[in-house]
């Protein structure tokens, strides 16, 4: 059969073009390419709410004529279950992944379970003012660690008035023209009892401090005290901490307790040591699981903020030292922490302890250690 020029160059050029779009639309592995937004569910989390229903609570050193006043706020959280996903972009050619990208993660809450204390913080840059016999009088504007400092003889002095019989009121206006809040009483002739209990503590330990050699020698160097004065001294500057803890009587006796515990070389030192960060953020995840855990305020609030605070740093210590005395952390071939605790208060002090002491952490346990030895 004879073809002709007419007849054949338009059924080549057709079965080109068909080719090239064929190819061109199956590409190599001969399907369309699509791409989409894809979610995989990764895990679920229990985490917090924005803070609500903010409050404030006082610290008031147990002082007649100079003392403290510490202002701590915490707010209510709602806790939620929370899914999380993975989402990714993936490009296909029919039903095969040819390239798949993280695009991050999605969040999605499941359910609130209920409420629970958080954002434990010092309460900053408030003004602060005592209410007395209808009359109301300013102590000052806290600083940022929470603390005022209220001078009663001469607050009351000025006014022409002796000290209250009653009890007063401690108010706070916080920022932002919120209203003035009671956050407390505090009674005078209280406050006079506490101190005189408190001088008698004080009294009792530096009696037993008195009756120890100095240490010289290294950290690990037992103390001059026997096994009664250990113990009675560790009671008593427990007992002073908890009903004094801000108090610079406390903190006076405190540092010649500890001298003794650690060595003076060893206190100077403690300035320089690095913080064990990791233990910081082990101590916030345990606060946070602890909910309302009854621990000092200070506590709370010097974890949620990531502060070393000494006060923190001596509740700690004392609940470690405890914990030795009881033989929970064990002293034989050097200092062994359980590696579960028996509470989560006991977890949360060494978690702070091990961010407060850093690389001294060891040193500190096995001078805790020499001391009941």
């Amino acid at each position: 059969m004879k073809w002709t020029k007419r007849e054949v160059a338009p059924k080549w050029l057709k079965f080109m073009v068909a080719s090239l779009g064929t190819a061109a639309s199956l590409g190599c592995g001969g399907a369309p390419l699509s791409t989409a937004i894809v979610e995989s569910p990764s895990s679920k989390v229990v985490t917090y709410g924005a803070p609500t229903q903010v409050t404030y609570s006082v610290e008031i050193d147990p002082a007649l004529d100079v003392s403290a006043l510490t202002i701590y706020q915490k707010a209510r959280c709602d806790v939620m279950s929370v899914q999380l996903f993975e989402r990714y972009e993936e490009k296909r050619r029919g039903d095969k992944v040819v390239e798949r990208t993280l695009l991050g993660k999605r969040q999605q809450v499941e359910s609130v379970t209920g409420k629970v204390e958080c954002a434990q913080s010092y309460g900053a840059r408030l003004l602060v003012m005592v209410s007395s016999g209808g009359s109301h009088f300013t102590l000052g504007q806290t600083d940022p660690q929470g603390r005022v400092v209220a001078r009663w003889t001469e607050l009351f002095k000025t006014a022409a008035m002796g000290m209250p019989d009653g009890p007063a009121q401690i108010l706070v206006r916080p920022q932002k023209a919120q209203p003035s809040q009671v956050i407390g009483t505090i009674s005078f002739s209280e406050l006079a009892r506490h101190q005189t209990r408190l001088l008698e503590l004080i009294g009792q330990l530096g009696e037993i401090l008195d009756r120890s050699v100095p240490v010289q020698a290294s950290p690990a160097t037992p103390a001059q005290l026997s096994q009664a004065d250990s113990r009675r001294a560790y009671e008593l500057l427990a007992e002073i901490q908890q009903i004094a803890p801000a108090d610079p009587r406390t903190s006076a006796i405190a540092t010649r307790f500890w001298e003794l515990v650690y060595a003076r070389k060893q206190m100077e030192s403690h300035d320089a040591s690095v913080r064990n960060l990791d233990a910081l953020s082990a101590a916030k995840d345990t606060l946070k699981a602890m909910g309302n855990a009854a621990i000092p305020i200070y506590v709370q609030a010097a974890v949620s903020s990531g502060v070393l605070d000494p006060r923190a740093l001596e509740w700690a210590s004392l609940r470690l030292l405890g914990a030795v005395q009881t033989q929970q952390v064990t002293c034989l071939g050097g200092p062994t922490p359980p590696g579960t605790w028996s509470n989560t208060e006991d977890q949360l002090a060494w978690q702070y302890f091990q961010f407060g002491a850093g690389q001294a952490t060891s040193q500190r346990l096995t001078a805790m250690c020499a001391l009941f030895r």
